[in-house]
Formats: C-alpha cells, structure tokens, sequence
C-alpha cells in the first residue's frame, strides 16, 4: 500500500507526460553510456514502466496508444544495442586475453568481430591499434602499421578528446619519419591529460628526436 499511495503521488501531480520525459531521459542515457548496465535497464525501467502502467482507483488517464508504440520500440532498441555491447566487450575480453598468450593475429581478427558488431566503441579500434603497432615492432611489416594508423584515426574520429588515440597515432607517424604530424599528435595528448608523465615522457623523446 506504501508503494501504490507513493506512484498514485506521483501520477496524480506530474501526469502521463513527465513520466514519459522520465522514460525518455532514461533511454538516451543507456544509449550514450557505451557500457551499459543489464541491471539498470532492469531496475529503473521496471519503476517507470510500472509507474506508467499502473492504474488507481481515481481513474487516470491511461496513455495513448501511440506513446505506448513509442516506448515499446525505443525498449527494443536499448535492449538490442545493450545486447550488441554485452556482446562486443566480452569479445574484447578475449582479444585481450589473447593478445597476453601472444596469439596477435587471433586477437586482431577478434577484435575485428567486436567491430563489426559494435562500431561506435572507439576502444575497441584503440585496442586493435595497440595490438598491429606491437606486431609492427616486431615484424616490420608495412600493413600492420598501416591498419594501426587506421586504427587509432578510427578512434580519434569517435572519441576526439581520448588521450590513448592521439599517442598511438603519434607513435605510427614517428615510424613513417612524419616527426612534425607525429609531435602534434602527442602534444594533444599531452594538452588533454597534461598530468600523464607517459605522456610527457613521449613529447619530449620526439622533441629530442627532432
């Protein structure tokens, strides 16, 4: 009874539209935030569709069939895109888990999936970039840091303000002995996490490199 007089409260005062605000606030959330919780759709959610849902002995106007078309396919697209995530990290889980066991081609082509599945997360092209940089170091072979530069451009462009793109970009350039593009690309870096010593560290390798 405690719970019905409180979501009676808050239908009574606010009405149909704020709680579909509320829903709507909600859902952007989930659909921003890029590791998106299973438990917050669950528990949030559940609140909300009950508070819309329920019904009171005042007679409140129920929603329109229309709002509820609306909620139910922005519900199937949360739910879709949290799935795809879920799906994507635990695939870069195992790229990472990989990489350590030094299988550096099984954890690109793993990486390579979680793209296709997710192509918002820019951590994954990072992680991708990492991986054929090292492999590059290795092997000196021209595709692999040609596909690292891809790469971390490819992250840049998702996450501009990320620190972990700008450096990797800057680390292939430096290979490619485009010193100037390559310093630019750390001092960013350096200007978006200015107390990174890492970061530091680089800028001034390149500087006396110059």
């Amino acid at each position: 009874h405690r719970w019905n007089r409180l979501a009676w409260r808050i239908t009574a005062r606010t009405g149909y539209e704020w709680i579909l605000l509320a829903m709507a606030v909600w859902l952007v959330h989930n659909l921003v935030d890029i590791n998106i919780y299973f438990a917050s759709i669950g528990v949030i959610g559940a609140v909300l569709i009950g508070i819309l849902f329920w019904k009171n002995e005042r007679n409140v106007s129920p929603p329109a069939a229309w709002q509820i078309g609306v909620f139910g396919l922005l519900s199937l697209v949360v739910v879709a895109f949290a799935s795809l995530s879920m799906v994507s990290s635990e695939l870069q889980h195992r790229a990472q888990a990989e990489y350590e066991d030094h299988k550096y081609t099984a954890a690109v082509a793993t990486l390579d999936h979680a793209k296709a599945i997710m192509p918002l997360n820019s951590s994954l092209f990072y992680d991708a970039g990492e991986i054929l940089l090292d492999v590059y170091s290795r092997s000196r072979d021209a595709r692999n840091l040609t596909s690292a530069t891809e790469s971390f451009r490819r992250a840049m462009a998702l996450s501009p303000m990320k620190v972990g793109p700008h450096v990797g970009l800057g680390l292939c350039l430096s290979w490619t002995q485009d010193k100037e593009t390559a310093l630019k690309e750390v001092r960013i870096a350096e200007e978006l996490y200015p107390d990174s010593t890492y970061v530091q560290s680089i800028v001034k390798l390149m500087e006396g490199h110059k």
